[in-house]
């Protein structure tokens, strides 16, 4: 069913109706590779999403095994051979799935977003990692407010990122 999928998924359209039907097609069959237990056929759909470039509808997947893929991908133990470009590419992942309104995980959010600003790399300016900062702080403390830390471990991750955030302004 996973080929089906691939198959219909149009990336250029020849004419309107055409487009429409397989996107139908490809719709019923995305419905049933989502609802199935095999995750090595999810795996497969993840990757072929991620090859082809959709990202972004890659965080919308109904899939339980999503958060697991994506743990993955951030492992540097899984994928010792990665590039960085592929790091910052499956962070900005993560944290975009994390803060999802479907998953509201906000602390891992937060959590993955400071991976993000402290990433050491050239390809980042100062603006975006504050930006990242930033953000993580936003997300530290919507995790506060949700009740999904428990108090000490909250007032630990706002602070840190409270003072990188100064360390990054005084920059």
């Amino acid at each position: 069913m996973f080929f089906i999928f691939i198959i219909l998924l149009p990336k250029d359209s020849v004419n309107q109706q055409q487009t429409e039907q397989s996107f139908d097609q490809a719709l019923r069959a995305y419905d049933t590779l989502f609802q199935s237990k095999d995750e090595l056929a999810h795996y497969a759909a993840f990757d072929w999403l991620l090859l082809n470039d959709y990202y972004r509808a890659l965080t919308l997947v109904p899939s339980s095994y999503l958060e697991h893929y994506l743990e993955l991908l951030t492992d540097p133990a899984y994928h010792p051979d990665r590039v960085l470009f592929d790091e910052i590419k499956y962070l900005d992942l993560l944290w975009r799935y994390y803060a999802s309104d479907r998953i509201k995980k906000y602390k891992e959010a937060a959590q993955a977003l400071a991976k993000l600003a402290e990433l050491n790399t050239d390809t980042f300016t100062l603006e975006i990692r504050n930006d990242y900062l930033f953000r993580a702080l936003t997300y530290a403390r919507m995790s506060q407010s949700t009740g999904s830390l428990d108090t000490i471990e909250q007032q630990k991750l706002v602070r840190d990122l409270e003072v990188k955030l100064e360390i990054c302004a005084v920059q």
